[in-house]
């Protein structure tokens, strides 16, 4: 359990209260692709377990999960053995984008979004151009107004959807870039990595992807010049 691997760890740093107090050795200790899903089990433990935040709040599936402040015991996660997690780095990179991508669709579709879910349906291994392709045919095509395009990094995935004449896919790591992809390129297909962002970050990001619009203006000459590289190009 993760509480035995902090005890004899030195890389994890507890305060005088027993309260967890670097998070920058924590992500260094759970970087190998398995952040998201530490995270996801961690705040279904601390749901469980009726835990509250500093301000007293109770955990939510919408709580951003910020390790600093938990005790050992709020750490203690049940559900998996933490020494497999990160001694098998990769036993989880491939469904990183799968489980992302289910949590998406029904956080959209409680919005009142219409889903077009273009893959991967299952937490087999994939490749990850094939879904860039279908979705940015999707946006292309007037299919769909927007995607979402996710893999491990969100680089991969953002490159084979570019390719795509009329696609403007951004990767974003923070709800500015989301904010700036639309109101100054006017992106269409929003690409982040699995790997990379906790869940809450990124529906944040979609949540500012998708409520903001395009400015227009001098901005809308530039996307034009833009498209005029593609349309050169694509001759």
């Amino acid at each position: 359990h993760i509480t035995q691997l902090d005890r004899n760890n030195p890389q994890l740093t507890y305060n005088a209260d027993g309260v967890f107090t670097d998070t920058i050795k924590y992500n260094r200790l759970i970087d190998k692709g398995q952040q998201s899903f530490f995270d996801q089990k961690l705040r279904e433990s601390l749901i469980e377990k009726g835990a509250t935040d500093v301000y007293g709040n109770p955990y939510t599936e919408t709580t951003f999960i910020d390790v600093n402040g938990l005790t050992p015991d709020q750490l203690d996660i049940n559900m998996f053995n933490a020494n497999e997690l990160l001694n098998n780095g990769n036993s989880y990179v491939n469904y990183a984008g799968f489980d992302y991508k289910e949590i998406v669709k029904k956080y959209l579709e409680d919005k009142g979004y219409k889903i077009i879910d273009k893959g991967t349906y299952s937490k087999e291994s994939v490749d990850y151009p094939v879904f860039g392709e279908a979705v940015g045919k999707a946006v292309a095509s007037g299919e769909a107004d927007m995607g979402i395009v996710i893999c491990g990094t969100g680089i991969g995935i953002s490159i084979s959807a570019n390719k795509i004449p009329g696609v403007r896919a951004a990767l974003c790591t923070n709800e500015y870039m989301a904010r700036m992809a639309r109101k100054h390129n006017n992106a269409n297909v929003l690409a982040f990595g699995a790997r990379v962002l906790g869940i809450d970050v990124a529906l944040g990001i979609i949540d500012q992807f998708f409520n903001t619009e395009f400015e227009g203006g001098r901005h809308e000459r530039r996307v034009n010049l833009i498209m005029d590289i593609e349309k050169e190009v694509c001759r």
